[in-house]
């Protein structure tokens, strides 16, 4: 449900001094923190952090998150309960990713909704454990995404423009006529173009597209399988099955049983460049 502000109410609230209760207890955090002075998060941390999304680094993610793992810091406290308070720090986090990687270059469109799936998903988390290992999936997929994103710029007009159109078909049958169509060459030479560009057949990356968002349905949606496999344009729920294990070595159905955010084998071991 999307919330639009109330003007109405805003232009009578009084902004000119803080409550008398916030005052108080910003001075008693104040104190808190320099009793222990190494407890929470530092600007350098996250600053590192967000510019390993910004750039579309994720292998050098790992690295970050062990930093601030180191201590127990904490990203201030937002609630004395610790279910709240994690949703809330992951929440934080969140809005900060989802700025680096509309800074990195994602569309604002995909940043967002993104942002929102992951955040409905922490909503409904009920352990601190999953909230946590969600916080290191999401910033990984969103740097991911900035990645691939930076790599399609380096493409040709016509893969870039293939690209673009199969992320926005994945719900419907793509062919190779379609595509030299809309690019204007002929489908042999837009096949072998497309392969020398991306070390891919068109075929395998369609495959491949369609694949990683099925993960994704099947990690944060309640779509059943068979419809996940009719929206992505499978003829079969076997057929979608057989291509599932073919790339991850385990089923939809083992999957979505399996922790939602654990990540099965990357299809890249299964259909190397």
């Amino acid at each position: 449900m999307k919330v639009a502000f109330d003007t109405k109410t805003m232009k009578s609230m009084e902004y000119k001094e803080a409550p008398k209760d916030i005052v108080s207890a910003y001075r008693q955090a104040m104190f808190d923190q320099r009793e222990i002075p190494d407890s929470t998060i530092q600007y350098r941390m996250e600053a590192k952090l967000y510019n390993c999304i910004r750039q579309g680094e994720p292998e050098k993610l790992e690295e970050c998150l062990l930093e601030l793992s180191e201590g127990d810091r904490m990203m201030g406290c937002m609630s004395k309960d610790p279910i709240r308070q994690t949703q809330y720090a992951f929440i934080s986090g969140l809005t900060l990713a989802t700025r680096s990687a509309i800074e990195g270059g994602l569309p604002e469109m995909e940043a967002y909704n993104l942002s929102d799936v992951y955040a409905q998903k922490a909503d409904t988390s009920k352990r601190i454990e999953d909230i946590l290992q969600l916080f290191a999936v999401s910033y990984y997929d969103f740097a991911k995404r900035v990645r691939d994103g930076k790599m399609r710029k380096r493409y040709s007009y016509p893969v870039s423009l293939c690209i673009s159109y199969i992320m926005d078909h994945l719900h419907y049958r793509i062919t190779l006529g379609e595509m030299a169509k809309l690019c204007n060459l002929t489908p042999q030479y837009l096949s072998l173009l497309f392969h020398k560009e991306t070390g891919k057949t068109i075929t395998d990356y369609i495959m491949y597209e369609k694949l990683e968002t099925a993960k994704q349905m099947i990690t944060f949606s309640e779509h059943t399988l068979l419809e996940i496999a009719s929206y992505l344009g499978f003829s079969s729920h076997s057929g979608f099955t057989a291509h599932f294990r073919k790339a991850y070595g385990i089923t939809p159905r083992e999957y979505r049983n399996s922790s939602r955010t654990n990540s099965p084998k990357s299809y890249s071991e299964e259909y190397p460049s």
